[in-house]
């Protein structure tokens, strides 16, 4: 979007930020539904949820690098704040 034809709230809806926020309540609604199916490790589905975080910058660092936003997303999630819960899930998902 161009910043000086965006409007403010409409700047905040669609920015790298707020699709990134969602991705994230996705990732921890799917894990935590997995979690319920017994796939994946109920704890480890809980701390996505409650801790799953990440880092703007760190994400468009890693784009540049890979050149795909979803991968960048999901390595700098699960090097934040959630990485333990995120390496518990692994053996479960691959």
């Amino acid at each position: 979007m161009i910043p000086r034809y965006t409007r403010p709230e409409m700047g905040r809806i669609w920015s790298d930020e707020n699709k990134f926020r969602c991705w994230l309540k996705v990732e921890a609604a799917a894990s935590l539904t997995l979690a319920d199916a017994g796939i994946v490790p109920e704890n480890a589905a809980r701390a996505i949820a409650e801790r799953g975080n990440f880092d703007l910058k760190r994400i468009h660092e890693i784009e540049a690098e890979v050149r795909h936003d979803v991968i960048a997303f999901t390595t700098a999630v699960a090097k934040g704040r959630s990485r333990g819960a995120l390496a518990a899930l692994r053996p479960h998902v691959e």
